[in-house]
């Protein structure tokens, strides 16, 4: 019998953060190509998706840097890393967690299951990307953008110049929010020889964290002035801008602590999620 406390663990059900941050641009998409509210339908079916998903990519996370989170402070106590789980415990897990999504591609139209597989490969293939790419947190940024490609296409058969908008706006917003969380690991990244966007950036690390921000409300404010004639999206852009001028201000201050900066980010995504049902509802 597998232990709970590890089942938890190595899936991340009890952190819903990494969760929110792949739900909310799937909402976003979802509500902008929808005249009205969306259907329950697609509700039910991406909000499961994103969940199962989501822990599934966290178990291969584990299973592939078993080796390295021992060496890893804030990951040396991850029960794969400590063999409180063992791989064959954590595949069986795995198993389990692709069922749901498998079964849910059944509802889908042909064109979007291939999208979902590729979503699926590159799900798997990121634990291994900073062990070859200067910047994985960019190949995790295609890998979380995805779902909005996926959305767009079962909603519309194709890749509509909103949907690329939002697709590369959420993409620059992965390279933000990731940056800050691969701050944590900067020394034993540095130690182990780990590539991560913190290390590459170095120094100027902040500065492309702001300009990558900055590069997220510009795409943003492009998707919703190519689909709304309503202005009222401007003052959740703002509001946006300023929640990432005030982390910017507490970080340089060090009056915030690193952990905790990714784990304000789902805050703009409800602000953008807001600001596009406002103008659709």
């Amino acid at each position: 019998m597998i232990n709970k406390k590890n089942i938890i663990s190595v899936t991340r059900i009890n952190s819903l953060t990494g969760f929110l941050l792949l739900i909310i641009p799937t909402y976003w998409t979802l509500f902008l190509l929808s005249n009205g509210l969306p259907e329950n339908k697609y509700l039910i079916i991406f909000t499961l998706g994103a969940f199962f998903m989501r822990a599934a990519g966290c178990v291969v996370n584990d299973i592939l840097d078993k080796d390295i989170d021992i060496f890893v402070e804030r990951t040396n106590q991850r029960p794969i890393a400590t063999g409180a789980l063992s791989v064959k415990e954590a595949k069986i897990i795995l198993v389990f967690l692709l069922i749901i999504p498998f079964i849910l591609l059944f509802y889908l139209k042909h064109i979007t299951v291939i999208f979902c597989l590729i979503a699926l490969l590159l799900t798997m293939l990121y634990p291994l990307a900073k062990r070859y790419i200067k910047v994985p947190q960019s190949l995790l940024g295609i890998a979380f953008s995805f779902n909005i490609l996926i959305v767009g296409i079962e909603l519309q058969e194709k890749i509509s110049l909103e949907v690329l908008l939002l697709f590369i706006a959420n993409f620059f917003w992965i390279l933000a929010y990731d940056t800050q969380y691969a701050m944590n690991d900067l020394k034993d990244d540095l130690k182990l020889g780990i590539n991560s966007s913190a290390t590459f950036l170095g120094t100027k690390v902040n500065l492309f964290i702001s300009i990558f921000q900055f590069l997220f409300i510009f795409f943003i404010w492009l998707t919703m002035s190519t689909s709304f004639n309503d202005d009222l999206y401007l003052y959740f852009l703002i509001l946006s801008l300023c929640f990432f001028i005030f982390q910017s201000i507490m970080t340089e201050k060090g009056l915030i602590k690193k952990r905790h900066l990714f784990h304000l980010n789902p805050v703009v995504g409800f602000l953008i999620l807001v600001a596009i049902i406002t103008q659709k509802i």
